[in-house]
């Protein structure tokens, strides 16, 4: 009698087919096993001062610098301000802004814009900025391979809508735009502004959930990281320190808390 050898497979070894995209941030990689994978939904859930907010604008400096495609939704601050925050870190994208492969969604703007204004139009932030982001920001990303994106704040959009209308505008973003066409998609979350529940519903939805934390250490303030979730990645949940440097965030592998 014959037999027919099934092939085999195990889950490791499926884990190693799936692409990482390296971050580009020093010591970060390391810590996630070589980089966050392709097609993710990573949220960062940061305390002020935490350095999550300069965690993302570095990560997409470093993109842009390889050439991917970034897609910014201002939401809590002008273009402007998110352009002098990187500046003060060396990062400069004007380069990148004029051969248009860092574009901005300025939802600020919108949110604040008078008729008659030369800024962008007028939309109306009560019924028609979800939905502008739910249908063409949605068809625009859908059109990059492996683009970068980050929604600068989720926190500032649960304060002026519903949560479940926020919820709607991230599940039509992940079904859309995260497993159709890859790349890293973030979304900034300021730790203590929301309930339990909600911070648990939207690390429930994200493939990655990553803590940013400020602390004090010897009369000093500390920032340290934790990865507490990521799909797809076998990675490290201890507390990393992080040090602000003048070229951005370092992170120390060496040493662990």
């Amino acid at each position: 009698m014959d037999f027919q050898r099934i092939p085999t497979s195990s889950p490791l070894d499926d884990l190693r087919k799936i692409k990482l995209l390296a971050t580009g941030i020093p010591g970060f990689d390391v810590s996630i096993g070589g980089g966050v994978p392709d097609g993710s939904l990573i949220l960062l859930l940061g305390e002020p001062g935490s350095g999550f907010d300069i965690f993302a604008l570095q990560m997409l400096h470093e993109q842009a610098k390889l050439g991917k495609k970034i897609y910014y939704v201002s939401v809590d601050k002008p273009p402007s301000e998110v352009e002098l925050e990187m500046l003060t870190f060396g990062w400069n994208i004007d380069t990148y802004k004029s051969i248009g492969s860092w574009s901005y969604i300025d939802a600020y703007g919108a949110k604040y814009a008078t008729p008659g204004e030369d800024s962008s139009p007028v939309i109306s932030w009560d019924k028609g900025l979800l939905n502008l982001l739910r249908t063409k920001f949605v068809s625009l990303v859908s059109k990059s391979t492996q683009s970068f994106t980050i929604i600068d704040t989720l926190s500032h959009l649960l304060l002026d809508y519903d949560e479940e209308q926020v919820r709607d505008l991230i599940e039509n973003f992940i079904n859309n735009v995260v497993r159709k066409v890859g790349g890293v998609h973030l979304l900034l979350m300021v730790k203590g502004m929301h309930d339990l529940k909600t911070e648990t519903l939207f690390s429930h939805l994200a493939d990655g959930v990553i803590d940013f934390y400020l602390r004090e250490r010897s009369e000093q303030l500390q920032r340290t990281f934790r990865v507490r979730k990521m799909r797809k990645a076998i990675y490290d949940t201890r507390l990393y320190p992080i040090n602000l440097e003048e070229d951005g965030l370092q992170i120390e592998t060496a040493r662990r808390i």
